[in-house]
């Protein structure tokens, strides 16, 4: 595992479940070097990060397939989102950007109906989200200094919270399961604080 890697405090000797010598490594690439000298025989480090290393492993060495993501969850790091320190707004936009991804997942807009669902919005949460008027209401102020219909551009743009994790990380991308990225309503710990 590389010495910086926040699942190595989680995942030393005493804390495996069979006899295994951990050996930290200083950066990925002399890990990588190592693991095909045959001086390692596998490596440690966060699911997404893992996916990305198998989908470029280099064909002189036997390609993607030949490697394998084992199930096994050796430490939870959760990903966030970060800005500078300093631009409160800018870290506000992006807070609620990334919610409103999460709401659009739970509440059933994507990008192919995220216009359908604009003109005509079944809830007041879908309204709120997309910043539209519901029943003849007005639409929500987000106070974030962003257009009330943020969210649609977004959305069409991107997708939803599902959409994105799939074309990249997921089934289109690196073909992780959603485990724990799931929405909570699936088992997952993903949920979206609602726009009111």
């Amino acid at each position: 595992m590389a010495r910086a890697a926040p699942v190595r405090l989680s995942s030393e000797p005493g804390s495996s479940r069979g006899p295994t010598r951990w050996g930290p490594f200083e950066e990925n690439p002399q890990l990588q070097e190592a693991f095909l000298a045959g001086r390692c025989d596998g490596w440690t480090s966060d699911k997404s990060q893992l996916g990305g290393i198998i989908s470029a492993w280099p064909e002189a060495e036997g390609g993607p397939g030949s490697l394998r993501l084992l199930p096994d969850t050796m430490s939870k790091e959760p990903l966030t989102p970060a800005v500078l320190d300093g631009d409160s707004d800018w870290q506000d936009a992006v807070f609620w950007v990334v919610n409103g991804l999460i709401l659009a997942e739970e509440l059933g807009v994507t990008s192919a109906n995220v216009d359908q669902m604009a003109a005509d919005p079944p809830t007041a949460g879908v309204a709120a989200l997309l910043g539209v008027g519901f029943e003849g209401g007005t639409p929500l102020d987000s106070g974030l200094g962003l257009s009330p219909d943020h969210m649609q551009h977004v959305l069409r743009a991107v997708g939803n919270y599902g959409e994105i994790y799939d074309r990249h990380v997921g089934s289109q991308g690196l073909g992780l399961e959603r485990g724990l990225n799931a929405l909570w309503t699936d088992g997952g710990l993903q949920y979206a604080i609602p726009i009111r």
